[in-house]
């Protein structure tokens, strides 16, 4: 008896043994081991407003979370013939916890997204967190990485056609090539090593600043356009002093490429129901640049003509916006 129990234990190893190499066969995908490491994001020093979760009709919580700079995290790599995409959208750059695997190579691209002169990006609510459904955000603000539902949601890497609330009507946005926000960008591609456990980006500034100003305007507005690619503007002489519109552009994510030149048309309406043309322009914006356009208004009795003078650099030094 005891040699046949000891005959069926030895066939049922060797059963077990060759199904579980079976399961194992050559080339089967293995799954991803991931670790967690610290992610800081640099260069940018911003007082923030602790965003908890709080009632879509808060009109407070609103009002703060237009006014607060969004982070968006992205996390890609390749591995078994399989391209996996983490992302997450922060209210805080430091401490981010993120996800990559033990080993391999690793793209990740972080964006500080501020509202600057326009009205804040905009967003819908989806089970009580405010969501941003418009590239490269595609996220709710939830301050955790996730792995992305569609793959290729969280490549996005853009810095063109948000969603910008209006300032008159909080319920509304504008969508344009050039949204009016001011943007900071961080990528970086790396080999991961088994010693690492933080990573800290340099975010840089991918916007630009325009300023207006008119000495002898005093009546009246003028009516600012940009053929589409930019939102017009509309001054008055009480709004036109010290006032700086903020806008980025997807062609600074790379730095040294060419990038079109925008037109830039003024048109001055005294206030009789007449529109006086000063001129058309096509301006180089250059990143982390303020440029200074000054409009001179004809006047009859002096006999001034219209004139839009070229732009006066800011130069490329850090101007705070």
């Amino acid at each position: 008896m005891k040699t046949k129990i000891m005959l069926a234990a030895a066939v049922l190893a060797a059963f077990v043994s060759c199904q579980k190499n079976a399961e194992q066969l050559p080339g089967e995908k293995q799954p991803v081991k991931m670790k967690e490491i610290t992610l800081s994001l640099k260069g940018l020093d911003v007082s923030e407003t602790p965003l908890g979760r709080k009632a879509p009709g808060d009109e407070t919580y609103q009002r703060l979370l237009r006014d607060s700079t969004v982070y968006m995290v992205r996390v890609g790599f390749w591995s078994s013939g399989t391209s996996t995409s983490y992302g997450g959208a922060f209210t805080n750059p430091n401490n981010i916890r993120i996800a990559i695997p033990e080993t391999g190579n690793v793209t990740l691209i972080a964006y500080a997204l501020k509202r600057g002169s326009g009205g804040g990006l905009h967003y819908s609510w989806v089970a009580g967190m405010p969501y941003f459904d418009t590239p490269p955000i595609f996220d709710t603000l939830q301050n955790r990485m996730e792995i992305a539902p569609i793959w290729w949601q969280h490549y996005s890497d853009s810095l063109s056609n948000y969603k910008i609330t209006k300032l008159q009507d909080t319920l509304s946005y504008t969508q344009y090539e050039y949204p009016e926000i001011d943007a900071y960008v961080a990528d970086t591609f790396f080999s991961v090593s088994p010693v690492v456990s933080q990573l800290v980006l340099e975010l840089k500034r991918a916007s630009f600043g325009v300023e207006f100003s008119s000495p002898n305007f005093t009546a009246g507005q003028l009516k600012v356009s940009f053929a589409g690619i930019m939102e017009p503007k509309v001054l008055t002489p009480a709004s036109i002093g010290g006032r700086r519109f903020l806008h980025t552009s997807q062609y600074y994510r790379e730095e040294g490429w060419w990038h079109p030149l925008v037109p830039v048309k003024v048109v001055w309406e005294p206030g009789d129901g007449s529109q006086v043309i000063i001129g058309e322009k096509h301006i180089d914006f250059k990143r982390n640049t303020l440029t200074k356009i000054n409009v001179t208004l004809p006047d009859p009795v002096l006999g001034i003509v219209p004139v839009l003078t070229d732009t006066a650099w800011g130069g490329n030094e850090a101007v705070d916006f």
